[in-house]
């Protein structure tokens, strides 16, 4: 019972917690029009030149799974130019959460490239 209590009172946080902040800030808009968010009250220095925040993404449409938008809690290098989900949870269009995960420290580094949706996230992080 304990344990039930413990998962729903952590799911419920994780999944609120973003929609809590008020300051969803548009960075950037990648191909197809899917528009990415930083949520500027919960960017925090993590040491060494990274940095913690939920980020959101927003698309036009849904996907083949009914999923339209997705936050992520992201930690990222600005050093490494990289960055990694430590965890995310995907909505469908009414809002409806359809999965969340929370990856920790075992999401590989992804690097990004000149132009990309990355890189915008990382210039307003790291400049």
């Amino acid at each position: 019972m304990l344990k039930t209590l413990f998962i729903s009172l952590f799911t419920t946080v994780f999944i609120c917690l973003p929609a809590f902040a008020e300051n969803w800030v548009l960075v950037t808009r990648g191909e197809g029009g899917t528009e990415y968010y930083i949520d500027t009250e919960s960017l925090r220095e993590g040491g060494n030149g990274n940095y913690l925040f939920w980020r959101m993404s927003i698309s036009p449409a849904s996907d083949e799974q009914g999923i339209v938008a997705e936050k992520t809690y992201v930690s990222m290098s600005c050093p490494l130019r990289a960055w990694r989900r430590l965890m995310y949870a995907s909505f469908n269009a009414r809002g409806e959460l359809v999965e969340r995960e929370d990856l920790g420290e075992n999401e590989p580094l992804q690097f990004f490239t000149s132009g990309s949706v990355g890189e915008g996230l990382w210039k307003y992080v790291c400049d």
